[in-house]
């Protein structure tokens, strides 16, 4: 199986290689057969699915085609009703008018005959109305004459009355006018208390304003006063202080010069 020919140092036999070439070419092969099984199944599914998508389309148009066959049908049956209709109407109509034209002709000899009648009773009319209106302004005058005497004496019974009324109605009116002097009297009084309670109210609000006014200018005064104590407590802190730290500083100013008078000494001495 293997060559017993030693190789040189660094390179496989020639049987390793041809195995090693086996394989490679085995791995092609089997991925080769692989990815052929992959395409063809991919372009039997894009195919089934073009297919269905054709038919779908196909049937989508007939069925348009048939519902717009169906409508055209309808349309049509639609447009011989209306035309049936019309023409029945149109029939209709053409009787109406026969009918109008045949009951003008029998209506035009009726109203001749209808208005001679007329006339000869207007006639008879006119004279019996003549007889009765002569009969009337006979019994008219009769009547008048009694009326207006009769007009005179209610005339004279209504003057009567027409003077107590007026005199009734002065007495009233007098009364009316007393009364509204009183009114207006009292609404004036009314008019005057309540001034006077304005004018009361205006005062008590001026003295309530001028005490809060007063109140606050003591109060601000107060403020101020106080402010200016406060100040005046600080100035005489502050110059304590400074009056503390001068004596401070004056003390240490004697305590050096002690030291340098010590120091001046102890050197003499030396």
């Amino acid at each position: 199986m293997y060559s017993r020919s030693r190789s040189p140092r660094g390179q496989l036999p020639d049987s390793y290689l041809a195995a090693i070439w086996r394989l490679y070419g085995g791995y092609m092969a089997a991925i080769w057969r692989l990815f052929g099984g992959y395409l063809a199944a991919v372009w039997q599914l894009c195919g089934g699915s073009l297919a269905a998508v054709w038919r779908l389309c196909v049937g989508y148009r007939t069925a348009r085609n048939r519902t717009g066959r169906n409508r055209t049908g309808r349309n049509r049956t639609v447009r011989n009703r209306t035309v049936r209709n019309r023409t029945a109407e149109n029939r209709t109509a053409q009787n109406r008018t026969v009918w109008n034209r045949t009951a003008q002709n029998r209506t035009a000899p009726n109203r001749t005959v209808r208005n001679r009648t007329a006339q000869n009773r207007t006639a008879q009319n006119r004279t019996v109305r003549n007889r009765t209106a002569q009969n009337r302004t006979a019994q008219n005058r009769t009547v008048r004459n009694r009326t207006v005497r009769n007009r005179t004496a209610r005339n004279r019974t209504v003057r009567n009355r027409t003077a107590r009324n007026r005199t009734v109605r002065n007495r009233t009116a007098r009364n009316r006018t007393v009364r509204n002097r009183t009114a207006r009297n009292r609404t004036v009084r009314n008019r005057t208390a309540q001034n006077r309670t304005a004018r009361n109210r205006t005062v008590r609000n001026r003295t309530a304003q001028n005490r809060t006014a007063q109140n606050r200018t003591v109060r601000n005064r107060t403020a101020q006063n106080r402010t200016a104590q406060n100040r005046t407590v600080r100035n005489r802190t502050v110059r304590n202080r400074t009056a503390r730290n001068r004596t401070a500083r004056n003390r240490t100013a004697r305590n050096r010069t002690a030291r340098n008078r010590t120091g001046s000494v102890s050197v003499q001495l030396l």
